[in-house]
This record gives C-alpha cells, sequence and structure tokens, in this order.
C-alpha cells in the first residue's frame, strides 16, 4: 500500500511539474536564494539582485537563458552581495537545515590535476578553507566536492561524480543537483542529489557551522581565478530540507523544458525523410562546395555526413543534437556569429522557412540515415603540441657549436680570432680587403658608433698623437668610450628600439605613461654599468619577482622598473579587458623577435605556417603573461590610472597600493556614468526619497522638543521614517551601490576627492607588472578569444624544451620562462644578441633579417663565426662592452670604406664579405645630438620626468588624443615618445616604430628630410649657435674655418676647400639680401657657412 501511495504521488507530482512553468514552481517554495535569468521572478526572499561581473553573455538554459562562466574571463562570476542583516540571516539559514539546489552544463576539458572549476562559495577569505562552505570540481577527477567546515576543521562533505566526464563537449547537456542537509541535536545527516537520484550521504555528529562575511558567489572562486566553464541556471537555496520527492519532480520539470517539443512525434522513417527531402537538398547545393571534406576543400570542416558536422572544424562542433540553439550551424546561417556567416556573401542567405527546417532537423536529433547517433570524433582544429623541425632547414635551433677560429696565412689577419674567420670567407670568394684606415675617420667612426656623438677636437688630437701603435692607441680609445656615460645613452636607444619604448600606451588616446621614463633610465645605466645581458633580460622579464628575493631597497627599485620592458605593450581599445589578449600578443611578439629571434605572434591562429612552432607554444607562453597583472594609466572609458605599484616594494604595501586604485577606479566610474539615461530615474528616485525623509525627521525633531515623539501622530511619523529610510537604502544599493557616493555627496565632491587621492597619493608608483591569477590558458581557436580550445599548459618552445619536461609549479612562470631563455645552452637568446651588435658595427647582421632566424628570414653568411660570437659572449660572463671591445679591435672594423676596384664592388655591391666598411647614415638621434653638440647647445646631464599634467587633471580619448613635444636641449633618447604621432625631427629621419619591436633602423631619402634641412628653426638656430662658437674661438679667418671642420668631420680643412669656402663667405657678403643686416648674435655669411655644412653628407654619414 506504501508503494502504491508513493508511485500514485510521484506521478502526480510529475505530471503538474510538467504542466506548470519552472520558475513558478521554484518561487512556490520560496527560496532564500534564487538565480534565474527569467527577470519574470523574483530573486528569493533576501531580496538581493545578483551582479554579473565580467561574465560571457548569457545562453541557452532551462527555462530561457543561463547563466555562462568561461576561463577566457578568469574573473568572471555572479555575486549576491551580502550587508550584515543578509549575511545573517543566510548564513543561519546554512547553519541549520537547509537546501542547494542548481542546473550545470559542464563545458570543462578532462582532469589534469591542475585546474579546479567553481560553482558556488561562501568563504572566509582570510582564512579559506576552514569557516567556509563551497561547491565546485575537482582537478584531481572531475568529480564535484561539496564541503562545509568550521574553524576547527570539522566538517560536512559529499562527492558527487560527475556525469559529463568521458563524454565529448558536443554531447553534453544540462544535469541537475541538490544537496540537502537535514541537522537535529546530535548532528545531522547530508545528502547529494543528481539528476532526481540520491546519490551520496554523510552522517556528521556535533554541531559544525561556519560564520564569514563573504559573499555568495556564483561561478567563481573569491580569488576570482577558478571560474565554472560552462553554464549554470536555476540556483536555489532554500531554509529547509526538500524532500526527494519534491526534488525530482524539480529535476523531472526541468527535464521537460530540455526535451524538444513535437507537434506530430515522428518515428524514425518520417525523420529520415525529412532530412533526405528538407535537409540534404540543401546541404549539397548551398554548402558543399566549400566543404566537401577533400584536401583542396576551403575550409576543413565538412558537411558530407553527420560524424563531419560533429566533429566540427576550426570553431568545434557544427551541431549539438536536440540543441539547435546551442549549434553554431544555426548561428552561421542566421549569421548571428561573430565570425561565421554562411553562405558568406552578403546579399546570399538562407530563407527563413529553410533555416527553421534545420532548427527541426537538429532538435529531432539531426537524424542522418546510415550514420551512428552518437560520435567519438574528436574535434579537428589546430591544437597540435609539438612540430618536428628539420636541423638543416631550422638551423638557428640546432645547439652551438664550439668552433675553432681557423688560421690565416696573411699576418695582418691573425691578431683576432674574428678576422680569422672573415678572412676565410674572403679567400674562398675571392675577394681582398681594402686598406685600413686613417686615425682620424677611425676615432670619428669609433666615437659616432658607441656614443652617438662626434669626438671633439681634444679627443681627436690626443688619439692622433698618441705615439703607441695603432692596435694599443685605438684599444685605448675603445676603452674609454665604453667607460663613458654617452655609451649608455646610444646603446640604451639602441635596446628600447627593441622594447619599442614609448611614454604612450597607444590607441585610443594615447594617454601618457608618467613613469615611463625610470624604465628608460635605468636601460640606459644598465649598459653604462655593463649589467650582464643574462641578468638584463632576467630582470625585465621578471624584475617583480627579484626585488622580492633582494633586502636591498634601491635594488628591488631597479628590478620593479625593469619590469617596463612587459608592461609598455601597447594597449588597444576602449576598457582595460577590452582586447587584452593584444596586449600579451604584444609582449609575446617582443619577446620572440626582440630575444629570441623568432615572429612568435604568427602562431597566434595556427600552428606557424613556416618556423616548428605550434599553436600550443604561443598559448603556453600567453598563459604566463596571462597570469600577470598588467597596470594601466587609463583608457577611453575608465580613465583612471590603475594596478600601478608601489617603486619600493620591499617598503610599500602592495595590498594598500590596489586599494587606493581601486578606490579611485570607484569614483571614476561615478563620474564617468553619472550624465547616462539609465541612471537618471534611480537619481531622482533618490533626490525625492532623500528630502521626504529629512522632511520627517525634521517634523518628528519638532515633535520630540514638545515631548510628543510617542504619540500616535510620532508613532505616524517615525513608520514613515522607516518606510523612506528603507527605499533610500534601496536606490543606494542600485547596481550593487555603485554609486552610492554620487547619490550621497554629488558630483562635485567625487571630483575634488579624486582629485585629492591623485594628488596626495600614498607611495611612489610606477609601470610595473605584478603577479596576477595563476592559470593555464585554452588556445584560441583562429586567435578569437571567444572561441576556445583545448587547454595547454604553461611551457616554453617545445621545439627546444618538450613541454612535458617544463615545470611552472609556482608562480606566473615569467622567472621560470627568463631563466630558460638565459641558459648557456639555449640556441637562440644569445646568437640574436651578438648578430645585433655585429650589425650596428658593420651595417648588416651575420644574419641579416635581424629579429627573423626562422625559415623566412636570412641565412646567416659567417655561421661559425656566429656560434663563437655567442660562446665567447657567454664566456665572458655574457659582458655587451667586452663584445663591443672585441668586434671593433679587429682588422675588419678598421678597413676602409673607399675601394675604386670596380670588380670587386660588382661581385659583392652588399658587402657581405666585409672587404671594406660600409658607409652609414647617422641615425635619427645622433644627427639631432650631434648638431647640438657640435653648436654647443647640448646638455649632457640625464633629465628626469617629463613635464606632463597630473592624469587627474587629464581626459584623453579619441577626438583628444595626447600630443606634446617637451622640446629640450639633452639627448634625444630623453625626448618624449609617442606611439600615434612622431616625433617632428626624429620622425623625418627614419626613427623606430614605437608600437613594434625595431631590431635594425631603416634608411630612406625623402624631399622632406632636405626641406627641414633647409628652412627648419631647429637648423637656423644651432647654425647661428655654432657659428657664434667658431667666432668666439678664434680671430682669424683661415683659422675658424679650419676649427669648423675639426669640429664637423674630424680633420683638417684641405687647401681646394678653404679656397671654396673663402669665396663661398665672399660672394654672401657681397649678396645685396645680406650687407644691410646687422646682427649682435653672428654674421650672417658664418651663419650661412654653417647651416651648409652641418647639412652635408660628409657630416651625415658615419665613414
Amino acid at each position: 500500500m506504501k508503494y502504491s501511495l508513493a508511485l500514485i504521488l510521484t506521478t502526480f507530482l510529475s505530471s503538474c511539474c510538467l504542466a506548470a512553468d519552472y520558475g513558478e514552481l521554484i518561487t512556490g517554495k520560496k527560496p532564500l536564494i534564487y538565480l534565474s535569468h527569467d527577470t519574470g521572478y523574483p530573486n528569493g526572499t533576501l531580496g538581493i539582485t545578483p551582479q554579473h561581473s565580467n561574465t560571457p553573455a548569457p545562453l541557452r538554459g532551462i527555462s530561457g537563458l543561463s547563466g555562462t562562466y568561461s576561463r577566457s574571463a578568469v574573473t568572471g562570476k555572479t555575486v549576491f552581495q551580502l550587508n550584515q542583516d543578509s549575511n545573517t540571516v543566510l548564513t543561519e539559514v546554512l547553519n541549520n537545515s537547509f537546501t542547494i539546489e542548481l542546473w550545470f552544463l559542464d563545458d570543462a576539458p578532462d582532469a589534469d590535476n591542475k585546474i579546479n572549476y567553481s560553482v558556488l562559495y561562501k568563504a572566509d577569505t582570510a582564512s579559506f578553507n576552514q569557516n567556509s562552505l563551497w561547491i565546485y570540481r575537482k582537478r584531481q577527477n572531475g568529480h564535484f566536492l561539496f564541503t562545509l567546515q568550521n574553524p576547527a576543521k570539522d566538517m560536512i562533505r559529499l562527492e558527487i561524480k560527475n556525469p559529463s566526464l568521458n563524454k565529448p563537449q558536443s554531447e553534453r547537456s544540462f544535469h541537475h543537483m541538490a544537496i540537502t542537509v537535514e541537522r537535529d541535536l546530535d548532528g545531522g545527516t547530508a545528502k547529494a542529489y543528481l539528476d532526481g537520484k540520491e546519490v551520496a550521504r554523510d552522517t556528521f555528529s556535533g554541531i559544525i557551522q561556519f560564520r564569514n562575511e563573504g559573499n555568495l558567489l556564483i561561478g567563481n572562486n573569491h580569488q576570482s581565478n577558478s571560474p565554472w566553464e560552462g553554464r549554470i541556471d536555476e540556483l536555489a537555496i532554500y531554509a529547509s530540507v526538500l524532500s526527494g520527492e519534491v526534488i525530482r519532480s524539480h529535476h523531472q520539470a526541468g527535464q521537460a523544458t530540455l526535451i524538444p517539443k513535437t507537434t506530430n512525434n515522428a518515428t524514425q522513417q518520417e525523420k529520415e525523410l525529412f532530412f533526405e527531402t528538407s535537409i540534404r537538398p540543401i546541404l549539397i547545393e548551398r554548402c558543399s562546395g566549400c566543404h566537401s571534406g577533400k584536401s583542396d576543400s576551403e575550409s576543413p570542416l565538412s558537411v558530407s555526413s553527420r560524424q563531419a558536422l560533429l566533429q566540427g572544424g576550426e570553431y568545434g562542433a557544427s551541431i549539438v543534437p536536440f540543441r539547435a540553439e546551442d549549434s553554431l550551424l544555426i548561428a552561421a546561417i542566421q549569421k548571428t556569429h561573430k565570425e561565421l556567416r554562411m553562405p558568406p556573401d552578403d546579399g546570399d542567405q538562407l530563407t527563413h522557412d529553410e533555416i527553421r527546417r534545420f532548427y527541426r532537423w537538429i532538435n529531432e536529433g539531426a537524424v542522418w540515415p546510415n550514420s551512428p547517433a552518437t560520435t567519438e570524433t574528436a574535434l579537428h582544429k589546430s591544437e597540435s603540441n609539438t612540430i618536428e623541425f628539420d636541423p638543416e632547414i631550422d638551423w638557428a635551433f640546432r645547439p652551438r657549436q664550439r668552433t675553432t677560429p681557423p688560421p690565416a696565412k696573411d699576418p695582418r689577419w691573425n691578431k683576432n680570432a674574428i678576422d680569422r674567420f672573415v678572412q676565410t670567407k674572403r679567400i674562398a670568394h675571392q675577394i681582398a680587403a681594402t686598406p685600413g684606415v686613417g686615425r682620424r675617420t677611425l676615432i670619428r667612426r669609433a666615437t659616432l658608433d658607441l656614443t652617438g656623438i662626434p669626438p671633439t677636437i681634444e679627443q681627436v688630437r690626443a688619439f692622433t698623437d698618441d705615439p703607441a701603435d695603432d692596435d694599443d692607441a685605438f684599444a685605448k680609445v675603445v676603452d674609454r668610450l665604453l667607460n663613458s656615460p654617452r655609451y649608455g645613452e646610444r646603446q640604451g636607444r639602441l635596446w628600447l628600439d627593441v622594447a619599442r619604448y614609448a611614454d604612450t600606451q597607444g590607441d585610443v588616446g594615447d594617454i601618457p605613461i608618467h613613469s615611463a621614463y625610470l624604465y628608460r633610465n635605468w636601460v640606459i645605466n644598465s649598459m653604462n654599468n655593463d649589467m650582464p645581458y643574462n641578468v638584463f633580460i632576467q630582470a625585465q622579464l621578471a624584475g617583480d619577482i627579484l626585488a622580492s628575493l633582494t633586502t636591498n631597497s634601491e635594488e628591488a627599485k631597479g628590478y620593479n622598473v625593469a619590469t617596463g620592458f612587459i608592461s609598455l605593450s601597447r594597449r588597444f581599445g576602449n576598457r582595460r579587458e577590452d582586447s587584452l589578449h593584444m596586449t600579451i600578443e604584444d609582449t609575446l611578439d617582443t619577446v620572440g623577435r626582440g630575444i629570441m629571434g623568432l615572429t612568435l605572434r604568427c602562431a597566434r591562429c595556427h600552428d606557424h605556417k613556416f618556423d616548428p612552432i605550434p599553436t600550443a607554444d604561443y598559448y603556453g607562453i600567453y598563459g604566463i603573461f596571462r597570469s600577470t597583472k598588467y597596470p594601466w594609466m587609463g583608457m577611453s572609458d575608465q580613465k583612471t590610472p590603475f594596478n600601478l605599484n608601489p617603486h619600493d616594494p620591499l617598503n610599500n604595501s602592495s595590498d594598500t597600493a590596489q586599494q587606493y586604485w581601486k578606490l579611485i577606479d570607484r569614483y571614476e566610474y561615478q563620474i564617468n556614468n553619472h550624465f547616462r539615461p539609465w541612471l537618471k530615474p534611480t537619481l531622482d528616485a533618490f533626490k525625492q526619497a532623500d528630502q521626504k525623509l529629512k522632511e520627517q525627521q525634521a517634523k518628528l525633531k519638532e515633535l520630540a522638543a514638545s515631548g510628543q515623539q510617542n504619540t500616535d501622530r510620532g508613532k505616524v511619523i517615525q513608520q514613515t521614517i522607516a518606510e523612506f529610510e528603507a527605499k533610500r537604502e534601496e536606490h543606494l544599493s542600485f547596481r550593487s551601490g555603485k554609486f552610492r557616493e554620487l547619490m550621497i555627496y554629488g558630483l562635485q565632491w567625487l571630483r575634488e576627492r579624486k582629485d585629492k587621492m591623485g594628488a596626495e597619493p600614498p607611495y611612489q608608483f610606477v609601470f610595473s607588472v605584478r603577479e596576477g591569477n595563476i592559470a593555464d590558458s585554452r588556445i584560441h581557436l583562429r586567435g578569437n578569444p571567444e572561441t576556445l580550445g583545448s587547454l595547454v599548459p604553461r611551457h616554453f618552445l617545445s621545439t627546444i624544451t618538450p613541454a612535458d619536461e617544463t615545470n611552472i609549479e609556482h608562480g606566473s612562470g615569467r622567472l621560470q620562462l627568463a631563466n630558460w631563455l638565459i641558459q648557456e645552452n639555449h640556441p637562440l637568446t644569445a646568437r640574436v644578441l651578438v648578430n645585433r651588435i655585429w650589425a650596428q658595427h658593420f651595417g648588416r647582421g651575420i644574419v641579416e633579417s635581424l629579429d627573423n632566424f626562422g625559415r623566412q628570414g636570412k641565412r646567416p653568411t659567417h655561421p661559425e663565426l656566429l656560434d663563437w660570437l655567442a660562446q665567447t659572449f657567454i664566456d665572458d660572463g655574457w659582458s655587451l662592452k667586452k663584445l663591443h671591445r672585441r668586434i671593433m679591435l679587429t682588422e675588419t672594423y678598421q678597413l676602409s670604406s673607399l675601394d675604386s676596384d670596380e670588380s670587386q664592388q660588382t661581385q659583392d655591391p652588399d658587402n657581405v664579405w666585409l672587404w671594406r666598411y660600409s658607409r652609414q647614415r647617422l641615425d635619427a638621434e645622433s644627427i639631432r645630438d650631434s648638431i647640438l653638440f657640435i653648436s654647443g647647445q647640448l646638455n649632457l646631464t640625464q633629465p628626469g620626468a617629463h613635464p606632463l599634467d597630473p592624469w587627474y587633471k587629464t581626459r584623453y580619448n579619441l577626438n583628444n588624443p595626447f600630443h606634446k613635444e617637451y622640446d629640450h636641449n639633452h639627448r634625444s633618447v630623453y625626448l618624449i615618445t609617442q606611439r600615434i604621432f612622431r616625433h617632428s625631427l626624429l620622425g623625418l629621419f627614419d626613427s623606430p616604430d614605437t608600437n613594434s619591436s625595431t631590431a635594425g633602423r631603416n634608411t630612406t631619402t625623402v624631399p622632406a628630410q632636405a626641406l627641414f634641412l633647409m628652412n627648419s628653426d631647429f637648423i637656423n638656430n644651432q647654425s647661428q649657435a655654432l657659428a657664434i662658437r667658431m667666432q668666439k674661438a678664434l680671430q682669424n679667418e683661415d683659422r675658424r674655418i679650419n676649427w669648423l671642420f675639426q669640429q664637423l668631420y674630424s680633420r683638417e680643412v684641405s687647401p681646394e676647400e678653404l679656397n671654396e669656402v673663402k669665396q663661398f663667405l665672399q660672394t654672401y657678403r657681397k649678396s645685396p639680401e645680406t650687407t644691410n643686416i646687422a646682427t649682435d648674435l653672428a654674421s650672417p655669411e658664418y651663419q650661412a657657412l654653417c647651416r651648409v655644412l652641418l647639412t652635408s653628407n660628409e657630416f651625415f654619414f658615419i665613414d
């Protein structure tokens, strides 16, 4: 009889639930908390509106839409913001008898023993995992774990088997989970239900309770670093224990909404006939031309079978049987997908009737005659983990060989190992070297090469008069130049090219970075101090981590600033999170081309088309930088800085700093949105409620003054006050209280408060990076961060170090990446650096493509020399100064650039075999610096920050981008450098592209350069200053002219030149335009002469 009654009751409840609306069924049980995307129902009796923070767009759920969570939005979550009262109520319920139920769709990959996936957290942030309640999917086995643990570590725990494991993602569906905890005086029983069936039970004794101040979080944990992967819908918490029968009824009601409704309950034969008459013809006529599945097909997606559609293409499965709304095919033919639009032509699309047919076909199971109902075929994506390399073609990946310099018969080439390598190649190509260059030309060459400014007359004289032999005398010159502060400024500028240094963020607004100059100065000072290159790289990739390992405050500051190499990556879009993947791509491109000589970014969307770099390697390194916190100086829609770090990480609190920036960001959000139409009704309602509250409070005060506050009238007023206080608080809680200060204090208060905080920061802040939320990354299919592939553990280039040999157990992995790059046996790092230094001295590298050692780059002309230089560089302690010295003291460096042998010019016009010195034009900075230096106007001190307006006084955006040139007479490396605007002088003479790593400068000759040299105020002013300097230096005109040639060209004026110059001066003095000019500054003819000589080829080129 009991069995019959239970059966009748279950059948009755089931039939009721199937007929009733699911939301009505749940709200009828009066849950304390209710999360549903159906806005027609209240959010539970606590009345808390959930806030969806950084979550992807909702997708189909149980009854309408469902909350969606993903590691592509790693901080995404749904928050029930608890105040003191609501927290007390919820805590009391969870410390007694209660029920938690929810629907979930698990899209996460198989368990990898690394990543947990969060469902629900009520956590004690200070002492988690004690004193907390949570549900998550375990990284160890992929099953679910419910835990309620008190401060003494007593716990209630249930493990629930995950029904989605071992199923392809395309075949996973929603499941129903319920947790009940029933308590009595001695303990209690916890049960877990899955799809209406009890699957786990835990009997506990004693009082196991928790109390914390944490909010209720759905879809992520309290650290916002472990999101759920998939969907969560219809979550409810009840202040009672639901019976097993009720839980089963809820499951059946929800399941009924998932089962596709058909009007005719078609038979299998009817479904097959429908496919043949309504679906197959469209696939053949409209789709198979590009999606045939053949090797020459335009797309990897095939429409030739059901299995092929389930397998899908680069975006994943094309169909999800019984779930048309979730099928990519539907999104493509409806043209609602961001990238997939089929047919692709704008004027070509399926009719509404044809689209309805595909809906019906998929919702009826996507029946395809003679095809199995399911498939285990893996998705076809570009996610290979390794690519074999060919050691002959991919030469740069081969280990370096310790080479011995070959002998040279001619004693001229036997003094230096480098010369022996080079001479061997010359002999092999039957080409002879030019004679050595004279001392005057050599010192000018070396001085401009190492310092970017010409030598003084005194320095030239000291070298030419040195009685030592040429080798010893020149060695003294090189040592002096390497010890000059000017060396660091020149070499630092060249590294800043590689690091794509700029004082602005780029893109919308090009917002200036006030502390960027600290990184620039750190690079310059590091060069002057000859910081070993391995330490130099390590500091720039992981300086914030190294700073935490030292006890020296100044050293920690330097390490912290050094991460500008990462933090100065370009910013994109209007908001911080809009295109973070593009900022990280810029970081990877700079690391790839700048340090390894590889085009890593080409593996972002697919396996590298040429080099042995799989997409998995790109995202293995991407995950390292995705686990890093980047700073921001503001964005077009978020105008305040964020995530800047204290300059002194040892003595300043990072937590205090981040609280400071979060509060400023909160104020700015209110300022930036105060005028929004959607906010105005709430602001008006608050003002009205606040005004009426004050009126009632004034009335009560009058009554209190006469002792009548407890009369009937007084009680009515008190009740009215309570109502208006509740209304006022309700308005203040709008959007989780994000506009509280705006409502209470007003817009002016916010602006003044933000400006005051900006003017009085707690610390000096710098634009550096720090460790972030540690997580591996998923592959972005076709480079789209919203279309995710498989999860890739953080690792390096698998061609060099297999991914399974990379072990990143702690931190982001930046320090491990740096240590990997500077391993002595790394095949790329040292080769790339010595090749770049070689190109600086000779005008081209041993590998001509300085930042591309891959298959599309050039092969080395002197491979044995390249390996010898790299190994010697490492043996010398990674010293850049020793490398420069070793190269410059060669006979090859000291060759003349002049040669009249036309046969050799024809045989080797590009000087590949280094038979002469290659004449080079000065780069943009050296042109400006040399002109200022010769005119006596160059300020050789190192300046500090640019005179930028305070960040809180500016609001740059697309229509009002930052654009200023703070001109000064310091060296050009200290000029402000922008991303979207080029400097008016330097840009004319091929300054580097600040939006991308620049390995070597291009040299162009365009009319604008000549116009600048003829007409600019800069040239006129410096010509005048040089003329004044010349007139003051000497009285005799012949000696003045000779002095001028010595200053400009480091040589004496020839008799022929002297006569020509004197004739020029005499002619100029007789010109009608100049005879009546009176000036106290400089004679016009001398100023004209200085302008002519300053803009001559001899001054602009290094011979």
